[in-house]
């Protein structure tokens, strides 16, 4: 199968102030490539978090990136014409379970929306190049989910661990027509529209000269924190 009280926010808010003064986001220990573009969060030395359509998986990562892993496929048939991977119970029940990279760059993770007791007729081991091994007649049942796989990103190496990161690059043309590509705050609104914070006043406008309610205030602190 193929297919991250007024006293309490007042130190909030100066938290925030300094943030915003430094264009740094601190929100924990990221995982970041040359290029300073997030790739997961940290885990400990030798594991990182990263998101596979939109759920969170532990993977094997260093500075020279995603470790190839060899790992092993389960199958209901007797050919190991299906595959699946084994789920043990800490990773079922969990918040997270486990993804594995190969080199020939193809992220390798199971559907953990199908999770079931698997009757195992045959096994095989994936290589830490991709490459199957033989077909192995077994028997048993284990608790297993499909194994899906998908292309690995492209990151600009070496990896690296840092607590901020910066704002994202400023495109290459105005998403507003108030706030042109010289505008001296135009990288700062076009992180906030790409991120899904704001959508502008209006009319293709931002209306960056324009008073803040509380209430905008918000929805703009709400979005941006994830409240």
């Amino acid at each position: 199968m193929h297919r991250v009280q007024q006293v309490a926010l007042a130190a909030g808010w100066l938290v925030l102030g300094s943030v915003i003064a430094s264009g740094q986001a601190h929100l924990g220990l990221h995982v970041v490539d040359s290029n300073g573009q997030k790739v997961g969060y940290v885990v400990d030395p030798s594991n990182a978090v990263i998101f596979i359509n939109g759920e969170a998986f532990v993977m094997e990562a260093g500075q020279s990136g995603f470790r190839p892993t060899a790992f092993v496929e389960f199958s209901d048939a007797a050919d190991c014409s299906t595959t699946y991977a084994q789920m043990y119970e800490g990773q079922a029940f969990g918040l997270m379970t486990r993804a594995w990279y190969t080199s020939d760059a193809l992220l390798h993770y199971p559907d953990t929306s199908q999770v079931q007791v698997l009757p195992v007729q045959s096994t095989r081991s994936i290589g830490d190049d991709g490459l199957p091994g033989p077909c192995v007649a077994s028997t048993g049942a284990i608790l297993a989910a499909p194994v899906l796989t998908i292309p690995a990103p492209v990151l600009a190496l070496p990896l690296r661990v840092t607590d901020s990161l910066g704002v994202s690059p400023a495109p290459p043309s105005a998403t507003f027509n108030d706030v042109p590509t010289s505008h001296p705050f135009f990288q700062f609104i076009e992180a906030l529209y790409a991120s899904g914070i704001t959508a502008g006043c209006g009319g293709g406008n931002y209306c960056p000269d324009a008073a803040l309610t509380r209430g905008q205030m918000a929805v703009y602190l709400a979005k941006a924190l994830g409240l």
